[in-house]
């Protein structure tokens, strides 16, 4: 089961830092540009996005290409002796409709030779396996690049909000909690 959560890029981690939401805000703030579309440097603890009082949307700075790149919704909300920031990983939506259609398609072709294979319209042949292949090479292309992304990203957060985890709430993996009342 832990496994297979991690074939979904979506998820959610809440944060609980001794610091005030109005210092998390300022702090975060001072690492984050305005949204680009080309970039010709990146690395480091930098983010791209918008922060508002106590919301923002952000994706790390990078310097090379992802399109599987989470991005970040947060929520920073204060607390006894501090703040709790709730946290989304999610896909760019454009990345996440191309590769719903893309899978879409590949399982359409998966179940037709499937389906011709066992009704005997067709005989076995190596080629029935390219829709299987592309299947799992797809899967692999998309996890790859989100959770490569996430799980660097993830102490960077907990250093920055100079936080820690709060315990794992159902959400499948032990990295990750989950609570329902976060952004979508």
């Amino acid at each position: 089961m832990k496994l297979l959560s991690y074939c979904v890029p979506y998820t959610r981690l809440s944060l609980r830092s001794s610091l005030p939401p109005n210092e998390i805000a300022a702090l975060f703030g001072s690492k984050i540009e305005p949204w680009q579309w080309m970039r010709f440097s990146g690395g480091g603890n930098r983010f791209q996005g918008s922060l508002t009082s106590d919301k923002f949307t952000v994706s790390r700075v990078i310097g090379y290409r992802n399109s599987f790149l989470p991005i970040i919704a947060g929520k920073i909300e204060p607390a006894e002796g501090g703040a709790i920031v709730r946290l989304v990983f999610r896909l760019h939506l454009a990345a996440a409709i191309f590769m719903a259609i893309w899978f879409g398609g590949v399982l359409l072709g998966c179940l037709a030779a499937t389906v011709a294979l066992i009704l005997g319209k067709i005989h076995p042949h190596p080629t029935l396996l390219i829709p299987f292949g592309m299947l799992a090479f797809g899967i692999a292309l998309v996890c790859g690049g989100f959770w490569f992304e996430t799980l660097k990203q993830k102490p960077m957060l907990l250093e920055l909000f100079q936080a820690t985890e709060i315990a794992n709430e159902g959400r499948g993996s032990s990295l990750w909690t989950s609570d329902s009342t976060l952004i979508p």
